[in-house]
């Protein structure tokens, strides 16, 4: 039995845990506290409450979809209540009652902005002309800068996030902390160096989110017109255009590479090499098979191993031969693990009469896992990492006997789905229950990579072992390790068979 928790051990952990923190045996040890409390889920909700007061949830972390901030106003109730749903409501199920997760009345905060000692960013150095605008609190040389918003009249400004991002910041500016990963610009110029442990580092602005993969680049607001500018010096960045007229919501810049979009987010002009490489780390056509190894087309040999029975795998494909899976077999990749991406991917097949699992990552259990599925009339993307299981999703229309074109693209937390060459869910950040979407990078110790199954899941009607299956037809299988933009996928649906080189 478990030693009891003091309070101050208590808040740590949920201070921990709205800074993105915890260990993978820290969060299950904050959900059995809060399961076996109630009191325990009125102080998580208590300093919820007071972190957003301090943070301001709304203006940072969902989507942001005005143009113009206004960090002052203190919107925050129905997030916060979101975000403690993903942590807190679903687990205090099993308690009497779910009154608890209310705001409680005249109860004093738990914590000031005093009590935090760790900061998300630190001012590593000012110029001689640095002058912060009148409302703003002046900040010197060496201190931290809290979650929030900060107004520069003139001068330049370099600060060091704790993931080690490098930033340096040009007034006249508004901009935002976020998290150590993150910060937002509503106008001004910022120039970003992102080492290793800061891949991913993303700078938010109100049309596009700029994802660093390990590169150095500029952004240039202008505070008048709106107008946008990026210059990639080295490495690469992604994209994620917000404008809803954009046929290209992601845009890859590689270096020497400039992208100009106006106050609505539309592309201007983009010059130098817009588009990465395409890198095909694997394509399995399932025209053949060797026994039970599945070979792999593409030049890195990753062949896969069938599982299942042999009798009537293969049948007439939208290319070739596919794969019947409908006697509950599955296409074991787990040998080639470390071969796959991490970060930036995209996942690409044809599917016929699917009745739930392509493709899926976990380490064996329920409680991490990765899955691209269709689920009912949905084409569903979801990820658990603990006790809660989140998904994005579109709804579409499944005919049966008929072949669609499915992919997803994951790039930075943003993930988008496709079906028959279009976007159909673009640039997602957050999922149903507004937590951030994870990837495999956030899995250290995943063990299986199926296609076609998933091992384990929650068990339900359709499923009571909790092993969720594809039983349909499957083909031409790729997987890339950069994100495919829609007119590449658009390319894919057009020509069954091919792959991009």
């Amino acid at each position: 039995m478990k030693e009891p928790v003091s309070e101050e051990e208590f808040v740590n952990l949920v201070m921990r845990y709205h800074d993105d923190a915890l260990s993978d045996e820290e969060n299950t040890r904050l959900n059995e506290l809060l399961k076996s409390s109630p009191e325990h889920v009125k102080t998580f909700n208590d300093i919820s409450l007071q972190c957003s007061k301090i943070i301001n949830y709304t203006a940072m972390e969902v989507g942001y979809e005005n143009v113009s901030p206004a960090p002052q106003e203190i919107r925050v109730e129905k997030h916060i209540l979101s975000k403690i749903v993903a942590i807190a409501a679903l687990i205090a199920i099993s308690l009497v009652s779910l009154a608890v997760i209310v705001k409680t009345k005249d109860k004093p905060p738990l914590i000031t902005k005093e009590s935090i000692q760790s900061f998300p960013a630190k001012i590593v150095s000012i110029s001689d002309d640095l002058l912060w605008e009148q409302d703003q609190k002046k900040l010197a040389l060496g201190q931290g800068l809290e979650k929030g918003w900060y107004r520069l009249k003139q001068g330049t400004l370099d600060l060091k996030f704790g993931s080690g991002a490098e930033v340096n910041i040009k007034g006249p500016a508004y901009f935002a902390v976020v998290s150590k990963m993150q910060s937002y610009l509503e106008y001004g110029d910022v120039s970003v160096y992102a080492p290793e442990s800061a891949r991913n580092f993303t700078i938010k602005a109100p049309t596009m989110d700029v994802v660093d993969l390990g590169t150095r680049f500029s952004l240039r607001i202008d505070p008048g017109d709106g107008e946008s500018k990026v210059d990639v010096t080295e490495g690469l960045v992604n994209l994620h255009l917000k404008s809803p007229t954009e046929n290209k919501k992601l845009q890859s810049l590689s270096a020497g590479s400039k992208a100009n979009l106006d106050s609505n987010g539309n592309l201007l002009s983009v010059e130098g090499e817009s588009n990465a490489k395409v890198n095909l780390l694997a394509h399995w056509t399932f025209d053949k098979i060797d026994g039970r190894d599945v070979p792999d087309s593409s030049v890195n040999n990753m062949t896969a191993k069938l599982v299942g029975k042999l009798e009537g795998i293969q049948s007439e494909g939208v290319s070739g031969n596919c794969f019947d899976l409908t006697g509950q077999q599955y296409v074991d990749i787990s040998a080639h693990l470390k071969n796959l991406p991490q970060n930036h991917f995209t996942i690409s097949a044809w599917v016929k009469n699917p009745v739930n699992m392509i493709f899926s990552m976990s380490d064996g259990t329920k409680n991490n896992r990765l899955q691209f599925e269709r689920y009912k009339n949905r084409l569903l993307y979801g990820w658990q990492k603990g006790q809660f299981f989140d998904p994005v999703y579109s709804i579409v229309n499944w005919e049966k006997d008929r072949w669609y074109h499915v992919a997803y693209t994951y790039s930075g937390g943003h993930i988008s789905l496709f079906r028959d060459g279009v976007e159909i869910l673009g640039s997602q950040t957050q999922g149903r229950l507004n937590t951030k979407i994870l990837g495999p990078m956030d899995f250290p110790n995943l063990t299986h990579a199926q296609i076609g199954r998933l091992f384990k899941g929650t068990p339900s009607p359709d499923f009571p072992d909790s092993i969720q299956k594809l039983l349909g037809q499957i083909d031409d299988f790729q997987i890339y390790g950069n994100a495919l933009t829609e007119e590449q996928l658009k390319f894919l649906f057009d020509n069954p068979g091919k792959s991009i080189k």
